[in-house]
C-alpha cells in the first residue's frame, strides 16, 4: 500500500517516532514479565499463560514494526486488537467477579471487546485490499473510526464500572480504604492512558487521514495495554500486605484484586490461627511457671513465721 504525500516528517517520520516509542514500551513489558515470573512462581497457570501470551504477541507486534514494510504494517493493527481483547477480558473477569459473578454486567464488555476485534480484521482486510491509503479512506474510512472509537469507548466503561464497584468495597479498616483508593488511583490511570492514546490516534487519522501520524500512536496502543496488565499482576505484593493487615474487614470481592487463590487464604488463615494458638499456650504455661513459685514462696514466709 503506498501513501500519497510528498510530506516526510508526516509519513516516515511519525512512523520512525511511533516505532521508537513502540519498542521502548515493549522493553518495559520484556521487564515486566520478567519480574512477574520471577516474582510470582506459585501463580495459578491461566495468569502465566496469559502473560506469556501477551509478552508473544507484543515481541511479534515490536518486530513487525521494525521491519516497517507495509504489508507487516497492516497486520500490527490486528496484532494490537488481539492484545487489547486479552487484556479487557482480564478486566472483564474482575468486573465480573467484583459485581458478585453478574453477568448482566460483564457480558457488553465481552461484547464490545470482541466488536472491536471484528472491526480491527475488517480494516486489516479492506487495507490489504486498498492499494492507496487515500482509497482506503475515501470507502472504508467509517470502519477504521468506529474501531478507535470502540477501543476508547471500551476503556471508559471498564475504568467506570471497576471504580464504581470498587467504591462500594470501600468500607472497614483505614488499610481497606487505602487498598481501594490505591486500586482506583491505578485503574483510572491505565484506562485514561489508553484511551488518551486511542483518541489522539482516531484525531489524527480524522484530521489527517492522509498521512501517518495517527499509525505512529497506533504503535503504541497494543503495548500499553500489556504493560497495564503486567503493572497490575505486579502490584500484588503491596495489596497483599494492605489486605493481610486487614484480612477481618476485607471483602472477599476485593480480595480477588490480589490474584490469591482461595486455597492459599485459607492456608494463611490456618497459619495466623495456629500461631496464635501456640502463642495462647506459650503465655499460659509462662502463667503457671510463674504461679508455683509464688506460691512457695508464700508458704515458706508463713512457716517460719509459726515457728
Amino acid at each position: 500500500m503506498s501513501v500519497n504525500s510528498s510530506s516526510i516528517p508526516t509519513t516516515l517520520g511519525a512512523l520512525q517516532a511511533g516505532c521508537l516509542f513502540a519498542v521502548a514500551l515493549s522493553g518495559v513489558a520484556a521487564l515486566q514479565t520478567f519480574l512477574y515470573y520471577r516474582s510470582y512462581p506459585q501463580d495459578a497457570i491461566r495468569y502465566k499463560v496469559m502473560v506469556a501470551w501477551l509478552w508473544l504477541l507484543d515481541a511479534t507486534n515490536t518486530v513487525l514494526i521494525s521491519v516497517v514494510t507495509w504489508q507487516y504494517l497492516i497486520i500490527t493493527i490486528v496484532l494490537t486488537a488481539a492484545s487489547t481483547l486479552s487484556v479487557n477480558l482480564f478486566y472483564c473477569h474482575r468486573v465480573y467477579k467484583l459485581s458478585g459473578d453478574n453477568w448482566h454486567i460483564a457480558a457488553p464488555i465481552i461484547l464490545l471487546s470482541v466488536a472491536r476485534l471484528a472491526l480491527s480484521i475488517v480494516s486489516t482486510v479492506k487495507m490489504t485490499q486498498s492499494h492507496t491509503w487515500d482509497a482506503f479512506e475515501a470507502k472504508y474510512q467509517p470502519i477504521f473510526t468506529s474501531g478507535l472509537a470502540l477501543s476508547a469507548f471500551t476503556d471508559i466503561v471498564i475504568a467506570v464500572t471497576l471504580c464504581l464497584y470498587l467504591q462500594s468495597q470501600r468500607k472497614g479498616l483505614a488499610g481497606t480504604r487505602e487498598m481501594v483508593d490505591a486500586i482506583i488511583v491505578v485503574t483510572v490511570n491505565n484506562g485514561a492512558l489508553t484511551c488518551v492514546v486511542a483518541v489522539a490516534s482516531l484525531i489524527c487519522w480524522a484530521v489527517m487521514p492522509h498521512n501517518l501520524v495517527f499509525m505512529g500512536l497506533h504503535f503504541s496502543i497494543g503495548k500499553l495495554y500489556t504493560n497495564s496488565l503486567l503493572a497490575t499482576l505486579n502490584m500484588r505484593h503491596w495489596l497483599r500486605h494492605r489486605s493481610r493487615s486487614s484480612s477481618q474487614n476485607t471483602p472477599e470481592q476485593l480480595l480477588q484484586f490480589t490474584n490469591e487463590s482461595r486455597g492459599q487464604r485459607l492456608r494463611d488463615s490456618f497459619s495466623n490461627r495456629f500461631a496464635m494458638r501456640d502463642s495462647e499456650t506459650a503465655v499460659a504455661a509462662g502463667d503457671n511457671a510463674v504461679k508455683p513459685v509464688e506460691i512457695n514462696v508464700r508458704r515458706t514466709t508463713e512457716a517460719s513465721v509459726t515457728k
